[in-house]
C-alpha cells in the first residue's frame, strides 16, 4: 500500500476528496459523489490493507474500485474482493465493498492465478470473435444447447457456430 503521503498525489483533483480522521494505521476520506457523499476507510493493521468505499444508495462500479485500487496501490501490487462462506458474510453496511492485501510479515504473500486462466495478455479480439467466444462458451460444446460434439482444434471455437456464423 501506498504511504499516506504518496496517497494523498494520487487522489484525483477537483474531486473534493476531504481528510476525515487519521491515525498510525489508517485514514477516512468522504468525497462528493453525484448527489451524495461517499466515504473512504483505508487501514493497514491485523496483518491486512484495507480500504473500504461506502455509499448509502448506490453499490460502487469496478471502475470505481479499479480507481480505488490505483490509488491505494502500486501499479504492481494486487488486491481482491473477498467472497466468503456464508457463514462469515458481514454486511452491516448494504452498499460497502473492500479491497484487501495481505501484509506479507504477518499473512504471507497473496496467492495470484496465473494470468493465462483469465485470458491470453496482448490479444484483442474482434467484435465478431468476442461473440463466438461467448456462444462457444454459453453451449460449452453441450450436444442438447447447440448440437456441436467438439470444439475447433486450431482456434477452440465450436465448429456448429462456425458453420451458423
Amino acid at each position: 500500500m501506498r504511504s499516506i503521503n504518496d496517497i494523498l498525489l494520487h487522489i484525483p483533483e477537483n474531486k473534493g476528496w476531504k481528510i476525515l480522521d487519521h491515525s498510525i494505521d489508517g485514514i477516512a476520506f468522504v468525497f462528493p459523489y453525484k448527489d451524495r457523499k461517499r466515504t473512504i476507510i483505508a487501514s493497514w493493521g491485523g496483518g491486512w490493507e484495507h480500504v473500504s468505499i461506502n455509499d448509502m444508495k448506490e453499490t460502487p462500479t469496478w471502475e470505481e474500485m479499479c480507481e480505488l485500487k490505483d490509488i491505494f496501490w502500486k501499479e504492481d501490487e494486487s488486491v481482491v474482493q473477498y467472497h466468503p462462506a456464508k457463514s462469515e458474510y458481514v454486511n452491516n453496511l448494504e452498499h460497502c465493498l473492500h479491497l484487501w492485501k495481505p501484509i506479507e510479515k504477518y499473512s504471507g504473500a497473496l496467492p495470484i492465478p496465473d494470468s493465462l486462466l483469465v485470458g491470453i495478455k496482448g490479444v484483442k479480439l474482434s467484435k465478431e470473435d468476442k461473440e463466438r467466444l461467448l456462444q462457444c462458451v454459453l453451449c460449452a460444446n453441450d450436444p442438447d444447447t447447440c448440437g456441436c460434439t467438439e470444439a475447433d482444434e486450431k482456434d477452440g471455437f465450436c465448429k456448429n457456430y462456425k458453420k451458423r456464423g
